[in-house]
């Protein structure tokens, strides 16, 4: 789409908009790889299996917006606003998404391998399914996100929200992530290790072996083994 064309739609649907005198746009199904839309205000707009390969969509307000089965490789959507937009099946394969806003969006089954998410707001997301494969979600928060299915081997979740409801229950992890979750959870228990259960977990060397793979334990501190003979609240 050329670019003089495409910014008479985008005045005419911010004039929807406003007051509804425009046009909402709709982009389905176009050839719009490398398009220049950064900062452009998009809510609302469909962009259903648009070809946006490459595009910059950096801080564009997209709130809402309709891109199901886009294909959104290698974008730049850096603060980009997308809270409760329809990303289902989207392929954000090497998208930039750091800082953005995600918050409800709907990410079923979207392709997010080897993505940035560093400090993205996923916050009641739902990634149901979704490939997060590779995926840097350092410091991403993903406070009441949908993790049911979603592959997150290889991902990185330093510094990240984890959610501990049953919506991550059933997610996809790897031996890293498996060591890093066992091992934030075996450091709290040590401040009740005086409870005869909790001990008997804090005494066994195969757990503490995973939890102390964690990659930050020499930072962190290397959890040591409860000895057995310890007594416990517990015992009579």
């Amino acid at each position: 789409m050329r670019k003089k064309g495409l910014d008479l739609l985008i005045e005419l649907h911010n004039a929807w908009l406003k007051n509804g005198s425009g046009k909402k746009l709709d982009c389905s199904c176009l050839e719009m790889s490398k398009t220049d839309l950064r900062g452009k205000n998009l809510r609302f707009a469909v962009f259903y299996q648009t070809n946006l390969h490459g595009a910059d969509l950096c801080c564009a307000k997209m709130g809402e917006a309709v891109l199901r089965y886009a294909d959104l490789r290698h974008t730049d959507m850096r603060l980009t606003d997308l809270h409760n937009a329809d990303l289902r099946h989207a392929d954000l394969r090497s998208a930039d998404l750091r800082g953005a806003i995600l918050r409800g969006a709907d990410l079923r089954e979207a392709n997010l391998s080897v993505a940035s998410l560093f400090n993205a707001d996923l916050n009641g997301a739902n990634l149901c399914g979704a490939n997060l494969y590779g995926a840097s979600l350092a410091g991403a928060n993903l406070y009441g996100a949908n993790l049911r299915d979603a592959n997150l081997v290889g991902a990185n979740i330093d510094y990240a929200v984890w959610p501990l409801s049953c919506k991550s229950l059933k997610a996809k992890i790897d031996k890293r992530i498996a060591a890093q979750l066992l091992y934030h959870t075996l450091r709290a228990m040590k401040s009740c290790e005086d409870v005869r259960e909790v001990a008997a977990v804090l005494a066994s060397e195969p757990c503490l072996e995973l939890a102390n793979k964690f990659h930050l334990a020499g930072e962190c501190g290397i959890i040591e083994r409860v000895k057995k003979e310890r007594k416990s609240r517990d015992r009579p």
